[in-house]
């Protein structure tokens, strides 16, 4: 059985035990400020930062697909639409003459089947054909079959942590997916850095996104701390440096989008100290901190830049409780790499860069267990994370804000 998140919890509970420990962990004073007259409702939700909170659409012959994301998507097959045919080509849908009716078994061959065709058509929309290839009995004969289930990518459900957050607003990305509820909106890049946010600040700034009344996420620093660990041209000290450069240039986009009036739920770096990718360049136990491997030199990097997240805001930001909200998101990843109830590892199958078309809820680790995994790919936080940052903020905003 899967072990219980607190996502699952009731609401109640879920912001006593969040916000006890956020306040615990962290400088900010944002956890008090006296009661509020109402609960906190943004007008809309305005999101920037890289992967973590962003859509993609498939390419080349998958374009169509829309609003995939960087963690887990969910992949449904649409059992009415299951065809069998002699016609074995393999990427290609069943030919016209070649159905075959009263197939009472089909065993998919191993090696050559699961390939996909787009058949985005009319009003069908976000919907792919699984191809197999196998064999199977149909009327008084045995022999080749081909199988093709339609498939849908729903992309309104929530995987990634801004989905989260907008759905407990009643608010979904409609532009990035036209299944899902009006009210929010990414300027999330795939790979984008600290230096990336000027750029997509003032684009939501020229659209007329910022301003009283929106509730603003962010996260970043992910693609830059792995980029600074993989520069070998500089010593760890001369990494931390650089790690506490970007985070204080991080804050100044902070302070910019702060002073449109709109509230900022900022999240710090996730520890990628525990994460495949830098678990495969050294894998040993963080001195006094647990007995599980880790990545030491990254650990140090995460530090670094979140720490200088803190000092870089300053006590007049730091202390504006009812303006900005902070998610440890360093805290909440070692809290559950540190456990042996979960695994250090990728969930979704294949090479070590996420594909998010492949990436999907049939093409996962084969325990079953897949709430225990902690990764999608070697870099990128699956959805268990996802939905704890995601309901961690939720909490933060409605009970600071």
């Amino acid at each position: 059985m899967f072990a219980t998140p607190a996502f699952n919890l009731p609401v109640t509970l879920r912001r006593v035990g969040w916000i006890t420990m956020a306040c615990a962990s962290l400088v900010l004073s944002a956890c008090g400020g006296g009661d509020r007259a109402s609960e906190y409702e943004p007008a809309s939700i305005v999101s920037f930062g890289d992967e973590s909170s962003a859509f993609v659409s498939g390419s080349g012959d998958f374009a169509a697909i829309k609003g995939l994301t960087y963690s887990v998507n969910v992949l449904s097959n649409l059992t009415d639409t299951v065809t069998y045919c002699t016609d074995v080509t393999p990427d290609t849908l069943c030919a016209t003459g070649t159905t075959q009716t009263g197939v009472t078994n089909f065993v998919a061959s191993t090696t050559t089947s699961a390939y996909f065709t787009s058949v985005n058509q009319g009003d069908i929309f976000n919907t792919v054909t699984k191809i197999e290839l196998g064999t199977g009995n149909y009327a008084s004969t045995s022999g080749d079959l081909k199988r093709t289930t339609n498939q849908f990518y729903n992309c309104a459900a929530s995987t990634i942590w801004t989905q989260y957050l907008a759905r407990s607003f009643g608010k979904g990305y409609e532009d990035a997916c036209q299944l899902d509820q009006p009210g929010a909106v990414t300027y999330a890049s795939v790979n984008a850095k600290v230096a990336d946010l000027a750029a997509q600040i003032a684009t939501a700034k020229s659209d007329g996104r910022l301003k009283a009344g929106v509730l603003v996420t962010l996260w970043l620093g992910q693609n830059d701390l792995i980029e600074i660990f993989d520069n070998d041209a500089l010593s760890l000290s001369q990494k931390e440096a650089e790690a506490q450069a970007r985070a204080a240039t991080l804050i100044g986009g902070v302070k910019d989008i702060l002073a449109t009036g709109a509230k900022v739920v900022l999240v710090n770096a996730p520890n990628l100290a525990y994460s495949p990718y830098a678990l495969d360049v050294k894998s040993e136990s963080c001195a006094g901190v647990s007995d599980r491997p880790c990545n030491p030199d990254m650990d140090k990097l995460v530090v670094a830049f979140n720490k200088q997240l803190i000092t870089s805001l300053g006590s007049e930001y730091a202390l504006n409780g009812r303006q900005l909200g902070y998610v440890d998101a360093a805290q909440l990843t070692n809290a559950y790499a540190r456990s042996t109830s979960y695994q250090n590892k990728r969930l979704c199958e294949g090479s070590g860069a996420l594909d998010p078309l492949a990436c999907h809820t049939q093409n996962l680790v084969e325990d079953g267990n897949t709430s225990a995994y902690l990764w999608a790919d070697d870099q990128r936080l699956a959805w268990t994370l996802h939905r704890v940052i995601g309901e961690t903020a939720f909490n933060r905003a409605t009970e600071q804000f």
